[in-house]
C-alpha cells in the first residue's frame, strides 16, 4: 500500500502541479485583475457561501460512500443509483436554500443571479468529485488522478480564448467567467460518470429504502464537513458583510487566499487518495502506522517547502501577481501560509479518523473550532479587516491540527510516538533557518527560490522524509 500511495500521489501532484497553478495564476488571477474592483470579491464571497451550505448539497454521501465501498467493493452496483438519486434531490434543495440565504442576507437580483450560477457550479463540481471518489474507492486510482485536473484544463482552454482574443475579452464579465466554469464542471462530471458506468456501476432503478439508509448513515459525515467549512470558509462572508467596503476587502483576502488555495490542493489530493487506502487497511485489520508515517513525511516535505518560499518572498510575489494590489495582501499571505502547514498535517490525521469511523468525536472538535474562528473574526475583522481574518484562521488551524493528532493517537491507540515526529520537526526547523537567511541576506527571489528548493529537496532526502530512489526502483 505504501508503494501504491507513493506512485499515485506522484501522479496526482504531477498533473495538478502543472494544471492548477496555471489556472489559478494564469487565468483566475488575470480575471480578478481585469474585472472591476469588487466584482471578484463578491464572487469569492458567494463561492465560500456555497461551501458553507454544502451540507445540503452533499449530506455526507461522498465521504461515507468512499469509506464504505473501499471495504466492500461489490456493493457499489447495489447502492450507486440510489446514491446518485440522493445527490440530485439534495442538489435541488441546495439551490433553493442558497437563494433563500442570499435573499435573507439582503442581496439584490443581479447578485442573486450570480449566486445561483456559483451554486450550480458547486453542484456540478461536487457530482464530478462524487463519481471520482467511487472510482478511487474501487481501486481506479490512476483514472481518478487523471480526472482530477480535467476541469481546470478545460477552464484554461475556454477562459484563455476569452483573455487572448481582444474582441471576446471586451465582453468578459463575472457572469461569463462563472458560466464558462460551469461548462468545464459539466464536461468533467459527464466523463467521470461515463467511465464509472462502463467500468463497474451500470445505472439501475433507484431503491428508496437504500436511499433513506444512505442518508441516515451519512449524516455524521455531513456534519463534520459542514463544521470544517464553517471555520475555513465563513471568514470571507464575514468580511464582505461586516465591513463598509466589504466587497473590496474580500477581494484583498481572496488575493492572498488564492495562493493558499493553490497550495491546499496538495492536502486535498493526499486526503482523496488516502481515504480509501486507510479504510481498506482498517477493514483488513492491518497496522495503520506505516502508511500514516509515509504520508506525514511526504506532506510535510511539500508543505514546508511551499510555505517557506511564499512567506520569505511574499512581497515580491504579490507585487508580481497583482501590480496594483493593497499593501495588506503580503501580510495576509504570510498568516495564511503559516496556516497551510497545520492544514496539511490536519488533512492526514483527519482523513485517518474519517476512514476509521471516528466521525462523532471529530464533530465535537470541529464545532469548537468553528466557535473559536467565528469569535476571533468578530473580534478582529472590525479593527484589522482582512488581516484579522487571516490571524483568526491561523490560530484556529493550530488548535485543529493539535487536536486531530491527539485524537488519532488516543482513539486508535496508535504507536505513533515522538520518533515519527523527529524528522518532520528537524526539516521544518532547517527551513525556518534558510528562510531567515534568505531574508536577511536579501537574496533575489529567483536565486532564493532555486537555492532553497534544492536545499529542501536535498534535506528531505538526507533525513529520510522522501525516498525517490525507492520510487524509481519500484
Amino acid at each position: 500500500m505504501n508503494r501504491q500511495f507513493s506512485l499515485n500521489i506522484a501522479l496526482l501532484l504531477g498533473i495538478n502541479g502543472l494544471i492548477k497553478p496555471l489556472y489559478l495564476f494564469g487565468i483566475d488571477r488575470t480575471i480578478q485583475n481585469t474585472l472591476p474592483e469588487g466584482d471578484y470579491g463578491l464572487y469569492f464571497t458567494f463561492f465560500n457561501l456555497s461551501f458553507v451550505l454544502s451540507i445540503i448539497n452533499d449530506p455526507g454521501i461522498q465521504n461515507f460512500n468512499t469509506t464504505f465501498i473501499a471495504g466492500k467493493n461489490h456493493l457499489l452496483q447495489k447502492i450507486f443509483t440510489s446514491a446518485v438519486q440522493v445527490r440530485i434531490l439534495s442538489g435541488i434543495l441546495f439551490l433553493f436554500s442558497i437563494l433563500l440565504a442570499g435573499f435573507v442576507l439582503g442581496y439584490q437580483f443581479d447578485a442573486l443571479f450570480l449566486l445561483f450560477l456559483v451554486a450550480c457550479n458547486h453542484c456540478l463540481a461536487s457530482l464530478a468529485l462524487f463519481f471520482r471518489s467511487n472510482l478511487s474507492a474501487i481501486g481506479y486510482f490512476t483514472v481518478d488522478s487523471i480526472l482530477s485536473g480535467l476541469d481546470k484544463f478545460i477552464m484554461i482552454v475556454l477562459l484563455g480564448l476569452f483573455l487572448l482574443n481582444p474582441q471576446l475579452q471586451s465582453h468578459l464579465n463575472i457572469y461569463w467567467f462563472v458560466a464558462l466554469q460551469g461548462c468545464a464542471f459539466l464536461t468533467t462530471m459527464l466523463i467521470a460518470l461515463f467511465i464509472l458506468i462502463k467500468k463497474t456501476a451500470p445505472l439501475r432503478r433507484p431503491n428508496w429504502r437504500i436511499s433513506y439508509s444512505l442518508i441516515r448513515k451519512s449524516l455524521p459525515y455531513a456534519l463534520v464537513v459542514f463544521l470544517m467549512l464553517a471555520y475555513t470558509r465563513v471568514d470571507a462572508i464575514m468580511i464582505e458583510r461586516m465591513l463598509p467596503l466589504g466587497k473590496i476587502e474580500a477581494g484583498y483576502y481572496a488575493a492572498g487566499y488564492r495562493l493558499l488555495d493553490a497550495a491546499n490542493a496538495i492536502g486535498f489530493l493526499f486526503a482523496s487518495l488516502l481515504l480509501p487506502m486507510f479504510a481498506q487497511i482498517h477493514v483488513q485489520k492491518k497496522p495503520l502506522t506505516p502508511l500514516l508515517g509515509t504520508s506525514l513525511n511526504h506532506i510535510v516535505a511539500l508543505a514546508g517547502w511551499v510555505s517557506m518560499i511564499l512567506i520569505t518572498y511574499r512581497v515580491p510575489i504579490t507585487q508580481m501577481l497583482y501590480p496594483s494590489i493593497h499593501p495588506s495582501v503580503p501580510t495576509i499571505l504570510m498568516y495564511l501560509m503559516l496556516t497551510f502547514i497545520c492544514l496539511a498535517i490536519g488533512y492526514i490525521f483527519g482523513t485517518l479518523l474519517t476512514a476509521t469511523g471516528n466521525i462523532h468525536k471529530m464533530n465535537g472538535l470541529f464545532a469548537l473550532a468553528a466557535l473559536i474562528n467565528i469569535s476571533l473574526n468578530l473580534l478582529w475583522i472590525p479593527s484589522e479587516k482582512s488581516i484579522g481574518a487571516a490571524k483568526a484562521t491561523l490560530l484556529t488551524q493550530i488548535f485543529v491540527c493539535l487536536a486531530l493528532v491527539f485524537a488519532a493517537n488516543h482513539l486508535l491507540k496508535l504507536k505513533f510516538n515522538i520518533k515519527y515526529w523527529i524528522k518532520p520537526i528537524v526539516y521544518l526547523g532547517l527551513l525556518i533557518l534558510i528562510g531567515f537567511s534568505l531574508h536577511f541576506l536579501k537574496i533575489t527571489m529567483v536565486i532564493g527560490i532555486l537555492s532553497s528548493s534544492l536545499f529542501a529537496l536535498g534535506t528531505s532526502i538526507i533525513i529520510g522524509l522522501i525516498h525517490p530512489l525507492k520510487w524509481f526502483k519500484n
